[in-house]
């Protein structure tokens, strides 16, 4: 379900900068590549942020290679669309791809109100979720939690401190 206030803001600040660049296109035919480039992802996130969907940076890059040549130049222009529209990439439904694996005894509610217990899954444990800051409801039997990033280690958490971890993560 959408967080009322916050995804319809989003919403009609979109189709805000959506129907702009239309209109400039309508008037003289030509929009700068970062006008096309703002475009495309407005248009993107508007379609994510409706359907509580989400895609990564690198999908975006390779959708459309001649607009998006390199996955810094969708960052660039994200971090564009978010400055002018006072938000975070996360709220646009764009995200970064998963960059590791959670296991252990571990149980959250996501962000569809699905109970996810990551011991069902085995000792592989599953993926990291995509935007963990809109997990609920985290709790674990563990006394302490050990945070991989990038096969580095990152630190040792007791589970004190779990809300923490999951703003690290």
């Amino acid at each position: 379900m959408l967080a009322f206030n916050h995804d319809h803001a989003i919403l009609n600040a979109l189709e805000m900068i959506i129907a702009n660049n239309i209109r400039i296109l309508a008037n003289d035919t030509h929009l700068s590549l970062l006008s096309l480039r703002t475009l495309f992802l407005a248009c993107i996130s508007h379609d994510l942020v409706r359907n509580e969907n989400t895609c990564t940076k690198r999908d975006i890059c390779y959708s459309l290679r001649s607009l998006f040549p390199s996955v810094p130049t969708v960052q660039r222009t994200i971090s564009s669309l978010c400055r002018e529209l006072g938000i975070e990439a996360n709220d646009l439904g764009i995200v970064a791809a998963p960059k590791g694996l959670v296991s252990g005894p571990l149980t959250y509610t996501g962000e569809q109100n699905e109970i996810v217990v990551v011991n069902h899954f085995g000792p592989s444990g599953v993926l990291i979720p995509v935007r963990p800051e809109r997990l609920r409801d985290v709790s674990t039997t563990a006394k302490a939690i050990l945070v991989y990033v990038a096969s580095r280690f990152v630190a040792l958490y007791s589970t004190n401190s779990l809300k923490r971890l999951m703003s690290l993560v």
